[in-house]
């Protein structure tokens, strides 16, 4: 007797074809749009006046509708932005665009990879349902996010309860204005296009300044609550993420020793080539920045502020809703920025590591160092997802002892030992 799932998946199958042929159609729609605005770009007022985020912004955004009916705006007047209001406005601009436009895009792909990755080195299969080959489900995921119900106990310090999550949240979205997706090209003496929001000249001290604001939302978090496994979680973390930002601070230094600067385009503009690249004399440096960058995210083999088995769910436990949505938001994109600041100061960021005189391979101006760094950047998550599907968890004891009996010297050494090279090398 024929089995009826086997009819049931027959009858669906022309459905499931049309569904796929559906998402190449979009799928080369979309790539088409693209690369018509790439195709457009050189010649647009944009590219003229500096193509960068904030001229974008005030060019299409603040200054093209005022043109609008002669600039004429009616009964709509008074949305008109003042003159004073502009840079303002215009800053505003740039944080929606970069979180809405980049940072949420960036964490669905990392989200859906997570996935498939781990399904895939686990044997299992990951999702496969919603979508073909389960495309969809983060989308799915992000409309049950946005609409379950947003439950907050009774008991809880509901302001701080409330603002915990955007202090989380905020430090990591403000973390890729400064981050150098591509090259900058600069021409008698102006600036031509940037692929950076704000190249800031102390880049990476504001990168490590803001990151530490996240400790406040965790600790904020966890006491709001009023849940003894919330509060052990935010203590928890709290630990751990001041105790590593020691050593990641002191290994992320060595390559500012090594340039002479903490500008991130510049430190990636001195590295041209692959065996150019502050990896090599800053191996000991590179090896700490990346364990250090583990505890910082909380990933596994240090995730103690969330271990399951122990805490539930750590400091976010009372959290539903989009409330935890921006917890989650927040990991995978700090996993991202961290995974950029890497790149950028280790290994080239957005340059190619070959040659210039190397056809296609050695191509990275323009969107060429925007693939390249795309290319490392994503390179680097695949290792943190790598080490998350193998490794077991470490004990809080030994994750602290690690940090301020190993690291923590072995950085200093680190240190001393790039200065000494640097000078022996004529710096």
């Amino acid at each position: 007797m024929a089995d009826p799932r086997q009819k049931g998946r027959a009858a669906a199958a022309p459905g499931r074809v049309l569904v796929v042929l559906l998402g190449w159609l979009v799928l080369f729609a979309l790539v088409g749009v693209a690369l018509g605005v790439l195709w457009a770009v050189p010649g647009s007022a944009w590219a003229r006046g500096g193509a960068t985020l904030t001229a974008f912004v005030q060019l299409y955004l603040v200054d093209w509708p005022n043109t609008w009916g002669g600039g004429n705006w009616g009964w709509l007047d008074w949305l008109r932005p003042g003159q004073g209001m502009v840079p303002i406005l215009v800053a505003i601009l740039n944080w929606c665009i970069l979180i809405f436009g980049f940072m949420l895009p960036m964490v669905m792909v990392q989200i859906y990879g997570l996935r498939k990755i781990l399904g895939f080195m686990q044997a299992r299969v990951g999702p496969t349902q919603v979508g073909p080959h389960g495309l969809l489900q983060i989308f799915a995921d992000v409309v049950k996010l946005l609409t379950k119900e947003d439950v907050i106990p009774a008991q809880a310090d509901r302001w701080v309860f409330f603002i915990a999550p955007v202090l989380v949240l905020a430090p990591s979205a403000m973390s890729y204005l400064v981050l150098p997706f591509g090259p900058q090209r600069v021409e008698g003496g102006a600036l031509v296009s940037s692929f950076v929001a704000a190249d800031l000249n102390v880049g990476l001290l504001y990168l490590l300044a803001i990151s530490s604001v996240s400790v406040i939302g965790v600790i904020g978090a966890g006491w709001a609550s009023n849940n003894k496994y919330a509060l052990l979680g935010g203590l928890r973390s709290a630990a751990q993420l001041m105790t590593y930002e020691v050593p990641l601070s002191l290994a992320v230094l060595a390559p500012v020793l090594w340039s002479g600067s903490l500008n991130l385009s510049r430190i990636a503009e001195d590295q041209p080539t692959l065996l150019q690249w502050y990896c090599w004399p800053n191996f000991l440096g590179m090896l700490i920045f990346l364990v250090a960058a583990l505890a910082e995210l909380g990933h596994i083999p240090f995730d103690l502020p969330e271990a399951e088995s122990e805490l539930v769910a750590g400091y976010h436990v009372e959290y539903s809703g989009m409330k935890f949505g921006m917890f989650f938001l927040a990991e995978f994109s700090n996993a991202y920025v961290l995974a950029a600041i890497g790149v950028t100061i280790f290994f080239g960021g957005y340059q190619s590591p070959f040659p210039a005189s190397w056809p296609v391979l050695g191509l990275d101006y323009g969107i060429f160092g925007v693939l390249w760094f795309f290319l490392k950047t994503f390179s680097m998550i695949f290792a943190l997802f790598w080490v998350r599907a193998t490794l077991p968890r470490v004990r809080i004891d030994q994750l602290m002892a690690m940090g301020w009996k190993f690291l923590i010297p072995l950085s200093l050494l680190n240190l001393v030992l790039v200065a000494v090279l640097r000078l022996l090398a004529g710096g």
